[in-house]
């Protein structure tokens, strides 16, 4: 294009544009070459102008929102004095391919989004990226930001192109910032401390992290970055939720300083192997949960397991936790690899902790020791127990395992924890005393009984000293204790003066509580052995006191 033409068309352009002070407020709708001579370019002044291919504008340090969106046609743009993009001021130009501004400094929000067409940008001086900046570009390669301090949410979402970046600087990464960039291989910023929601969610090709500063990891950070395999993060404390939920490939991971693991952080992380967290002391429900590769896991100062935290770890073998107080319920449910377990300081052991693992042959309680949820070691390969004194509650069914359990070194007050390694009532009335017969012949004496009475079902055992007994009843939740004398209806432990009710079992029942199991539907067997009375309950007048 000669001079002469070059003239006549900034003269058109600034005959049917309106520039005020230095201010372009709005452009001519069909300008293709533009060479500006203003500061700052205004709000929607290029908005719609699909002819537009290139400006020029050497003074312009501003440009305000939506200046040039939805300008199809614009390829090349150079302003080598702007310092300031505006909200979506370049959004939907589909056509730009190159862009320099070397004296850049901030890029608000959604400036650049769904620019499919971009390429490679360099923003020497670049400070602050702003919420969505570069969403969507999808032909976007390489970026260079060497002081680039803060990257917004969400700023290079569903960049697929992206390959590498590395950010000297960075100090702060926003919530989505690069999630679905699913061809980012490297990543490196050796200044980060904070990974904020979603910032590398769908990664799917990374392989390499740098960050040897990081302190936080916040949830979904690296949500199904199926390609990772080996971090090492020397510094980091706290992994958030879901962190690296689904790494697929994750097979080693090194957190020397870890303090706090929140729950599913590692959930179905398959091909894990290997973990040591040296200074981690919690670990939060499901946080390892079908990490069935996992085989060794060190945690020597771990106090408190979550419940599910290991659910379905199948290749666990041996585990070691030398500080550990509390395991929660169902913490390695499903674990059937698992053959020793030691925990010398081990308080409370919840619900279902053990639920499943048929490995589990041997296990040695510490005389810490205090609690045992219900169904704790159910279907466990237990075959010896030796219970530490200090035991006080067990949950319903927590020793019902494969096997006969043979119980060590019983004392009055840990009888009752043989009721706890029954088998499922069976339903009707003659299966369920042969039931009951098989197990009065495996324990000695006469230390377990059924109990049926106005509050429920109940499982209970005896110990008897002269004429005090020692029943321990299961409310369906726990085992609690409590003593009587035989002077005493066990039922309600009122004393039995005058007329009672003398089972031919030979337990007596104060009036009130045998009008209470009275029934229409027949006889009513003692409510502590479950034998049938030899007359007829169906009538009251013949109950003999």
């Amino acid at each position: 294009m000669s001079a002469r033409e070059q003239r006549r068309l900034r003269r058109n352009f600034i005959k049917n544009s309106i520039i005020e002070e230095g201010v372009l407020v709005k452009a001519d709708p069909n300008a293709v070459h533009v060479e500006l001579d203003v500061h700052t370019i205004g709000p929607s002044a290029f908005e719609g102008c699909t002819r537009l291919q290139s400006v020029e504008a050497p003074r312009v340090h501003t440009i305000e929102e939506y200046a040039f969106i939805r300008c199809t046609g614009i390829v090349n743009i150079t302003f080598p004095k702007l310092q300031t993009i505006g909200e979506g001021a370049f959004r939907g130009c589909t056509s730009l391919v190159d862009i320099t501004f070397p004296n850049l400094r901030t890029i608000r929000e959604y400036a650049f989004r769904g620019c499919t067409s971009l390429v490679d940008i360099t923003f020497p001086d670049l400070q602050t990226i702003r919420e969505g900046a570069f969403v969507d570009c999808t032909s976007l390669v390489d970026i260079t930001f060497p002081n680039l301090q803060t990257v917004g949410i969400g700023a290079f979402t569903r960049c697929t192109s992206l390959v590498d970046i590395t950010f000297p600087k960075l100090q702060t990464i926003g919530k989505y910032a690069f999630s679905g960039c699913t061809s980012i291989v490297n990543i490196t910023f050796p200044n980060l401390q904070t990974i904020r929601d979603y910032a590398f969610s769908g990664c799917t090709s990374l392989v390499d992290i740098t960050i040897p500063d990081l302190r936080t990891i916040r949830e979904h950070a690296f949500h199904e970055c199926t390609s990772l395999v080996d971090i090492t993060f020397p510094k980091l404390q706290t992994i958030g939720k879901y962190a690296f939920t689904r790494c697929t490939s994750l097979v080693n991971v090194t957190f020397p300083n870890l303090q706090t693991i929140e729950k599913e952080a590692f959930w179905g992380c398959t091909s894990l192997v290997d973990i040591t967290f040296p200074n981690l002391q919690t670990i939060r429900e499901d946080a390892f949960t079908r990490c069935t590769s996992l085989v060794n896991v060190t945690f020597p100062n771990l106090q408190t397991i979550e419940k599910e935290a290991f659910w379905g770890c199948t290749s666990l073998v041996d585990i070691t936790f030398p500080n550990l107080q509390i395991i929660g319920e169902h913490a390695f449910i499903r674990c059937t690899g698992i053959v020793n377990i030691t925990f010398p300081k081990l308080q409370t052991i919840g619900e279902g902790a053990f639920w499943g693992c048929a490995s589990l042959v041997d296990i040695t309680f510490p005389d810490t020791l205090q609690t045992v949820g219900k169904q704790a070691f159910w279907g466990c390969g237990l075959i010896t127990v030796d219970l530490p004194p200090t035991l006080l509650n067990i949950g319903l069914n927590a020793f019902q395992c494969r096997r006969r359990i043979e119980f060590d070194n019983l004392n009055d007050v840990t009888q009752y924890l043989i009721a706890s390694n029954l088998k499922p009532r069976p339903q009707s009335s003659d299966n369920r005393k042969a039931h009951w017969k098989r197990f009065y012949t495996k324990l000695q004496d006469d230390y377990f009984y059924h109990c049926a009475v106005k509050t429920g079902d109940f499982h209970v055992a005896v110990t008897k000293v002269g004429t005090l007994y020692t029943i321990i009843s299961d409310n369906r939740q726990s085992m609690q204790a409590k003593t009587y004398d035989s002077t005493q209806c066990p039922i309600c432990l009122d004393p039995l003066l005058g007329k009672k009710w003398t089972r031919a079992c030979g337990h007596n029942i104060c009036i009130p509580c045998a009008e209470g199991l009275y029934t229409h539907s027949g006889p009513a067997p003692c409510p502590l052995c479950r034998e049938e009375p030899i007359v007829d309950f169906g009538n009251k007048s013949k109950l003999r006191f």
